[in-house]
């Protein structure tokens, strides 16, 4: 079962950015005629870019929950902008020492579809 995110601190949504890839196959013809086809079952996938600000102590909790699952093990999070719990991985997120004792992070999130 994936953990949970932690939810000790919540996300700077001002400027969380989401973005959308789908997966088609698709076979050129001549004339311009082209096919096209969705490639799986899950063929809509969501990623975001998220970015926390707060006291080291929090940050320093979601970076232990990101490094614990290593970049491929997932968790669970609720995104903003839906009320469905989803499968993500992080492999990569950064960190930048905003003051003393508070921080920024940033992380990639990726929708995983395993069950």
């Amino acid at each position: 079962m994936a953990a949970a995110l932690p939810v000790t601190i919540q996300p700077n949504y001002a400027g969380l950015s989401r973005s959308t890839k789908t997966r088609i196959l698709t076979n050129d013809y001549g004339d311009g005629y082209r096919q096209r086809a969705g490639d799986g079952l899950n063929m809509i996938m969501r990623e975001y870019d998220i970015e926390w600000t707060g006291s080291d102590t929090n940050i320093n909790e979601l970076v232990t929950h990101f490094e614990e699952r290593e970049g491929y093990q997932d968790f669970t999070w609720t995104p903003p902008d839906d009320d469905t719990e989803y499968k993500w991985t992080c492999e990569e997120w950064s960190r930048t020492q905003v003051d003393s004792n508070i921080s920024k992070l940033t992380a990639h999130f990726r929708q995983e579809f395993d069950l």
